[in-house]
């Protein structure tokens, strides 16, 4: 996350919590972290000291609540490594409902039998920041099942996740139209279809924004974004690469749908399937391989010789930061 945006954040939910009526300190104050969230009152925040929490956390009362690791109120990124929220595969790892905030944690070892195993997020006013989703399975949405909602997403990495099925690393349906900007979503696994990305069904219109989809695995038509039954996702300044069998595959039941595309490494030779449906090719697409730094071991940075390298828009449209928090654009003078 970029130094600038972070004091930003930060000086604004300190400022926050300053009014609140509340700072609740886990384990200090509360041994849990659910006992914490249980205790906290409208405007209230919960503060969670580092450590592993095996606990499977239920974040939908619609209170108006803060939760969030040290990186809430230092901006050290060590310690979103170093909160963890293990969900010992005994169900989700955090249900996530409306006027909820969540910042700097590693969402780990959820199961479930059918959708969610890392979040389940449901509702609006939802804020989620500098979180690792990793090692959960489920049937569908093994990192994040959304439905019903707006939720921002920002500067996370979802990565070896797992499902049975479909749409692993984040499944979005019914009306779902969040923004997600500066994530990675790497390393994920679905015995059926879309590895990375499913958005399913009428009224889902997310923005990925200087996303990276790669490296991730379906058995059936695409490995990296499944687009379904008239939903209409954009990406902009974002990467679809190296994902298998393919890097995006549509179908949309007989209802017309659209994908939209700028700025982006996709490729048309990607798209397999566009029935009923329409692809919207915007500026700046690029048709090539990505070349990133060492994607085997989970390091998505591009590589010197990467065609992506000054390809983007300019800041005043994407992040002025990378995930890395590095400064864009890179180098100096190009687009980010």
């Amino acid at each position: 996350m970029g130094k600038i945006m972070i004091r930003s954040i930060i000086v604004s939910l300190l400022f926050a919590i300053s009014l609140s009526a509340t700072v609740i300190n886990v384990p200090a104050d509360q041994t849990t972290i659910q006992t914490g969230i249980d205790a906290a009152l409208n405007g209230d925040t919960v503060i969670v000291q580092p450590g592993t929490y095996v606990e499977n956390i239920l974040l939908n009362a619609g209170k108006q609540i803060v939760v969030g690791s040290l990186f809430l109120t230092t901006g050290d990124v060590d310690y979103v490594a170093q909160t963890i929220i293990d969900g010992n595969q005994a169900g989700r790892v955090v249900e996530i409902g409306p006027n909820t905030t969540l910042i700097g944690f590693v969402l780990q070892n959820g199961y479930r039998q059918y959708d969610g195993a890392g979040a389940n997020i449901t509702g609006t006013n939802i804020y989620l920041s500098n979180l690792v989703i990793r090692n959960n399975i489920s049937a569908s949405g093994a990192g994040i099942f959304a439905s019903n909602t707006d939720f921002v997403l920002e500067n996370s990495i979802i990565t070896n996740n797992q499902t049975t099925h479909h749409y692993t690393g984040i499944y979005l349906q019914s009306n779902s139209s969040p923004t997600i900007r500066n994530v990675e979503i790497t390393n994920n696994t679905a015995m059926g279809a879309s590895g990375g990305v499913g958005c399913v069904g009428p009224g889902t219109s997310p923005k990925f924004i200087n996303v990276t989809i790669a490296n991730n695995t379906g058995l059936e038509f695409t490995g990296g974004v499944l687009v379904q039954g008239a939903a209409s996702p954009s990406f902009t300044n974002s990467i679809i690469s190296d994902n298998s069998p393919s890097n995006i595959y549509m179908f949309f039941d007989g209802l017309p749908g659209d994908i939209y595309l700028s700025h982006t490494n996709a490729g048309k030779d990607s798209l397999i399937g566009s029935d009923n449906g329409t692809v919207h090719w915007g500026a700046g697409n690029i048709f090539s391989k990505s070349y990133f730094v060492d994607p085997e071991n989970g390091n998505f940075q591009l590589a010197e010789y990467s065609p992506n390298i000054g390809a983007g828009l300019d800041t005043t449209i994407v992040p002025s930061t990378d995930i890395e928090g590095n400064p864009r654009p890179n180098p100096a003078g190009s687009n980010p």
